[in-house]
């Protein structure tokens, strides 16, 4: 029974068919989004005529096409190909490397008539013939007046490799699926978190209990206002608070620390804070919550906060440190720079000591990446193992004549010049 299923799992066809299977399920992810909420499919494929009959959110949600890859049914044929590159590697590719290494002598004229190349010959001077052979890195066998060489068997590890190399990328998939974990964190300047908010999160993913601060954010802005990049300074802290790793991110330069990768990924503003005193002379600090709006596709964010008698909106757009003060009939009265004061009608005085910004960081683990890289690194080699010719030669005394053949099986016309070389050597007295 084993030998069985052994036997369909290396047969070829079931290996391409079963790839071709992940290749449509591929597909149908890349098309359909990925873990969304039902109300999102509800809302975008909803019940209908045609083939909104069949397909639509209850087929998706009942057949898992919203959690694709992380459904058994695609990693089990995933799973299941992984095994055929297995059993094919055991069951042909060793088996025919072992052939071709063989030591396999023709006896017959007729044997030399399936080859690539073959001459008759009268000479029986071997020697100059061998010692060529030898020159070129022929691994000579001799059985009586019977001779057989190769070269290039490394090339015929190459079917190998390509299995090898694949089964890595496949292990390497289901590791970063099952033991992977993506968080996205909204964190203030200056605060302490951990990783809380899990987007995607394998079924065997353990979380990391370090702890991270990030001591500071800032913005690079070009010369018309617009943000040329932003930065977080980020440290990773153990149990007791001491600093492990310490780097500043921007976008395309996360933090890598063990297995895990911090991105920059976006930021916002939280509040600020305004120093105010009124006409006692009374002095206080707060702390205004702001509201992020989004208005002909440019973002902005606005709080208000009123003295005595009048009522008044601060418009940030950006935290280069200016900021549009309105008063309650949408006048500007006043750009403040977080320098500067502002005194209103009824002779209070504020100015805005900060802005409280957030940096947005996603935080991902992917234990796979490892033996990914591994995987390809293979899989290049093996490429070029792949272009590396397997020549092979043979020569037999039969009575008067002697045969001289050889083929490749790459290269052919090169083994055919080779061997018309090596003659000449062979027909020397």
């Amino acid at each position: 029974m084993i030998f069985y299923f052994v036997r369909i799992l290396s047969n070829l066809k079931f290996a391409i068919l079963n790839l071709l299977s992940i290749g449509f399920f591929s597909i149908i992810g890349t098309l359909i989004e990925q873990e969304k909420s039902i109300e999102y499919y509800k809302s975008n494929y909803p019940s209908g005529d045609g083939i909104k009959w069949i397909f639509n959110w209850r087929f998706i949600q009942i057949f898992g096409i919203d959690q694709i890859y992380t459904n058994f049914w695609f990693n089990s044929l995933i799973l299941i190909l992984g095994l055929s590159l297995i059993c094919c590697t055991i069951t042909q590719q060793y088996p025919s490397l072992k052939f071709f290494s063989r030591c396999r002598l023709l006896y017959s004229a007729t044997q030399f008539k399936k080859l690539n190349y073959r001459e008759k010959t009268r000479s029986k001077n071997f020697g100059n013939f061998l010692s060529k052979l030898q020159i070129q890195g022929y691994s000579i066998f001799q059985q009586n007046n019977f001779f057989y060489g190769y070269k290039g068997l490394v090339g015929r590890i190459a079917p190998i490799f390509v299995h090898i190399s694949l089964i890595l990328v496949l292990l390497g998939a289901l590791q970063g699926t099952f033991q992977g974990f993506t968080a996205q964190e909204l964190v203030p300047k200056t605060e302490i978190f951990h990783i809380q908010n899990l987007i995607k999160k394998g079924k065997l993913s353990q979380l990391n209990s370090l702890n991270m601060r990030v001591n500071d954010f800032w913005i690079q802005y070009d010369d018309n206002k617009t943000i040329k990049q932003f930065y977080s300074n980020i440290s990773i802290l153990n149990e007791n608070g001491k600093e492990l790793k310490r780097k500043t991110i921007s976008v395309n330069t996360p933090l890598r620390y063990q297995d895990i990768t911090i991105y920059q990924t976006d930021w916002t503003l939280l509040g600020l804070r305004i120093f105010f005193k009124n006409d006692e002379k009374s002095e206080k600090i707060m702390q205004l919550p702001i509201v992020k709006k989004n208005i002909l596709g440019n973002d902005f964010w606005i709080t208000w906060f009123k003295d005595k008698t009048n009522e008044f909106s601060i418009l940030i757009d950006a935290i280069d440190g200016s900021n549009r003060i309105y008063d309650k009939k949408g006048e500007l009265v006043k750009i403040l720079n977080s320098s500067q004061f502002y005194s209103t009608e009824s002779n209070n005085i504020f100015s805005i000591i900060d802005l409280i910004p957030c940096t947005g960081l996603q935080i991902k683990t992917d234990p796979g990446i490892p033996t990914l890289y591994l995987g390809f690194a293979l899989l290049l080699i093996s490429v070029f193992l792949s272009y590396l010719s397997f020549s092979q030669f043979w020569i037999s005394n039969l009575g008067d004549i002697s045969l001289i053949g050889g083929e490749a099986n790459r290269s052919k016309i090169n083994i055919k010049k080779e061997l018309e070389s090596l003659n000449r050597e062979f027909l020397k007295k």
